[in-house]
């Protein structure tokens, strides 16, 4: 297995720009010392998105280099002219070819890159814990898994929380859109329960059963970590013990990024 790198201490901005919100961080070694989180429609102005992260490192009294995930390549523009002003030099998106780990994934140029980011950072920060599952409750639900021997060995992807339930009312004239908070009983008395009791309960019944199905083509126990807007919210319902990490895709940025600086410098002495 490929011994991970240690980060430097060096602060770096890192941002996950995400198909419904862009999430953001000054990670100084793999810790944050601030974060913001923006909607989608905010992230589309590149004075509102240049304007919270100006408060976001003003907060954290650095001038970092960036490096950033998108999912959304029609937003990497934006993303360049609202950060690149505040960095040392220009904003770096990572790739599959910044990724030392050994790939099994049969289609690696059309892997989301947020998926191997938290794979990098599922082998950087459980060496000695693997195999290892990252979860991550976004608009979908991904599962990627990081084999015995630190390879990435590919995944499942199912729909996220808000993405079924926007779809099922869209297809259903007579649900309208509801707040969903997690219920007290898998029993709903109103629509609103019922549909909190199918989300938040099936979507946590759907991770646990993904989880087993994992382990059993694994053939290991697996340590899963939860990352995503939605995990806080669905973890609770688990069965499966896992830990939740809010930074876990950024702090796969940041190995990310660290992995191409370590390569080129290598290269160009």
């Amino acid at each position: 297995m490929l011994t991970p790198i240690p980060p430097t201490d060096l602060p770096l901005l890192c941002l996950d720009a995400g198909n419904t919100s862009v999430h953001a961080a000054v990670l100084c070694g793999m810790e944050p010392a601030g974060s913001i989180r923006l909607t989608r429609v905010e992230a589309e102005s590149s004075e509102v998105l240049g304007g919270a992260l100006r408060g976001l490192l003003a907060r954290s009294h650095v001038r970092p280099s960036g490096a950033a995930v998108s999912v959304r390549p029609e937003l990497n523009n934006c993303l360049r002219q609202a950060s690149e002003p505040l960095l040392t030099g220009p904003l770096h998106f990572v790739t599959c070819d910044d990724c030392p780990i050994e790939m099994r994934y049969k289609q690696p140029q059309a892997l989301g890159m947020d998926r191997l980011c938290n794979a990098a950072a599922i082998h950087a920060l459980l060496p000695d814990k693997l195999p290892g599952l990252a979860i991550d409750f976004g608009t979908a639900t991904k599962f990627d898994l990081v084999g015995h021997h630190g390879a990435y060995e590919g995944g499942a992807i199912a729909p996220g929380l808000e993405t079924a339930l926007q779809g099922l009312i869209g297809a259903a004239q007579l649900l309208s859109a509801v707040d969903l908070e997690a219920p007290d009983s898998p029993i709903g008395r109103t629509t609103a329960e019922s549909l909190a009791s199918g989300f938040i309960l099936g979507l946590a019944a759907l991770t646990d059963g993904m989880v087993t199905r994992f382990s059993a083509a694994a053939g290991s126990d697996l340590t899963c970590v939860a990352t995503g807007g939605y995990a806080a919210k669905i973890v609770t319902h688990c069965t499966t013990q896992m830990r939740v990490d809010p930074f876990l895709t950024l702090r796969g940025v940041r190995l990310l990024w660290e992995y191409r600086q370590r390569r080129s410098a290598t290269s160009s002495a």
